[in-house]
């Protein structure tokens, strides 16, 4: 289920990495995706359920100055699937955090389908009883659905802007 891989995407830590924010490129060949990390990320794939299809779902996700830095993709190969999996991911994001979402805002991501990327602003409690600040984009390309998290008590909005604006798709 989506809300599964949002669990694995928000929860996915890396070894702590030093200096905090070592900028990198990282391509990610299966989603023919590449960005930038502060960190060097792990991966994992899993099989999830979205827009009542099996989806092999792969995150790839890393922890710099207290923050999780996630990119999360799945081939829908149905284009036509594409809004109803990218409703179910804002939904299962949400729902994931617990808290309250901030009206979503339009976003274009460099090599995505036009007008149905959206990004997202969620404040939920965190595990340790503090607070979550979880800034998500999610949108598709050529039927893949692609999600991007920046999650923690306090992300800095140039960090969070790096991250989001270094993301690009496709050939």
């Amino acid at each position: 289920m989506v809300a599964r891989s949002v669990v694995a995407l928000i929860g996915a830590v890396a070894v702590g990495c030093s200096p905090p924010y070592d900028w990198r490129e990282v391509r990610i060949a299966d989603a023919r995706a590449s960005l930038l990390f502060p960190c060097k990320p792990n991966s994992e794939s899993r099989r999830v359920a979205v827009a009542e299809r099996e989806v092999v779902w792969t995150n790839h996700a890393c922890r710099a100055g207290g923050l999780t830095f996630a990119f999360g993709s799945g081939d829908l190969a149905e284009p036509g699937r594409v809004d109803a999996g990218l409703e179910q991911l804002a939904a299962a994001t949400v729902r994931v955090i617990g808290g309250n979402q901030k009206a979503p805002t339009a976003v274009q991501v460099r090599g995505a389908t036009p007008g149905r990327a959206r990004r997202m602003e969620i404040v939920g409690p965190a595990p340790d009883g503090g607070r979550w600040v979880g800034h998500v984009i999610v949108f598709a390309s050529d039927g893949r659905l692609h999600q991007a998290a920046v999650l923690g008590p306090t992300p800095a909005q140039e960090v969070v802007d790096t991250y989001f604006e270094s993301i690009r798709v496709g050939p």
